[in-house]
C-alpha cells in the first residue's frame, strides 16, 4: 500500500481515518496510539519497557540503517537559523500542525516521569560552585584573592577616589549614585591586583559583572581613567 507523504494534506486527512489506526496497530504490534490516554497508561507497564529494549537492540551496530554511513550533518554548518531544516515551516505547513495531546494524555505522561520513574531520581545535581572553585575557574590567578589589600586602601582613600570620579558608577551606561542604591559604591581594581591603588567606583551589581572578560574591562577602564584625568588636568593617578 502506497502511503501518503508525511506533511501533505492527504497525509493529514489519512491519519484521522480508521485505516491509519489499523495501520499503526499492525506496525506497532497492537500498541496504543501515541497521544491517547491508553498510550499514557501503556508506557507505565513492563511491556512498554520490553518493547523499548527490543526496539533499541534492533537498531544497534550493523543493524542500524545508517551503519557505516557518514553522519547526515557532516560538513554542514550549524542547525540554527536558515540552516535548520524546519526554518520557515510554520502554521499549517508544519507536519505537527493541529496535533495536540489530550489533557488526560498529558497528565499520564507527566505521572510517568515522577518519582522513581524520573531518570534523575535519587541523583544529586552537580554543585556548580564546587566545580568552578579554585584552579577550575577560568578567572583563577594563583589565589590572588586571598592576598591582603594594600595598607593604603583605607576608608580615606576609598572616599577620595569616589569623589574624584563624581561618586557615580563608571560602568558603561550606568552612572548610578549611592543615593539611588542606598549603599556606598564599591571600588574596582582595574588591573585586578589587590595591592594596586588604580581603582574606579562601581555599583555592587557591575562590580560583579566585570569579573568576566577581564582583559577587555581592564583595557576599557584604563582608557576611561586616562581620559578622565586628562580632562581634569590631574596627570597620572597612582
Amino acid at each position: 500500500m502506497a502511503l501518503p507523504k508525511k506533511g501533505t494534506p492527504k497525509y493529514d486527512a489519512w491519519i484521522l481515518t480508521p485505516e491509519y489506526t489499523k495501520f499503526c496497530a499492525t506496525r506497532c504490534g497492537g500498541h496504543p496510539k501515541k497521544g491517547t490516554p491508553e498510550y499514557g497508561v501503556w508506557i507505565l507497564t513492563q511491556e512498554y519497557k520490553e518493547f523499548c529494549r527490543k526496539t533499541s537492540d534492533s537498531k544497534k551496530g550493523d543493524k542500524h540503517p545508517r551503519f557505516g554511513k557518514p553522519a547526515w550533518n557532516k560538513g554542514k554548518k550549524g542547525l540554527s537559523g536558515k540552516d535548520h531544516p524546519m526554518f520557515g515551516i510554520t502554521g499549517d505547513k508544519n507536519p505537527n500542525f493541529g496535533h495536540r495531546h489530550t489533557e488526560e494524555s498529558i497528565r499520564l505522561m507527566s505521572e510517568a516521569k515522577q518519582g522513581i520513574n524520573n531518570p534523575f531520581f535519587g541523583k544529586k545535581r552537580p554543585d556548580m560552585s564546587e566545580r568552578l572553585r579554585g584552579e577550575n575557574n577560568h578567572n583563577w590567578r594563583g589565589g590572588s584573592s586571598f592576598e591582603p589589600y594594600s595598607p593604603k586602601f583605607d576608608k580615606l582613600f576609598k572616599q577620595q577616589t569616589r569623589i574624584l570620579y563624581g561618586n557615580v558608577c563608571l560602568f558603561p551606561g550606568c552612572g548610578i549614585t549611592p543615593e539611588e542604591t542606598g549603599q556606598e559604591l564599591d571600588l574596582h581594581h582595574i588591573d585586578y591586583d589587590k595591592n594596586s591603588l588604580n581603582c574606579v567606583p562601581l555599583c555592587r551589581n557591575h562590580n560583579s559583572v566585570v569579573n568576566s572578560n577581564r582583559d577587555e574591562w581592564e583595557e576599557y577602564f584604563t582608557w576611561i581613567v586616562r581620559m578622565y584625568l586628562e580632562w581634569h588636568g590631574r596627570g597620572n593617578w597612582v
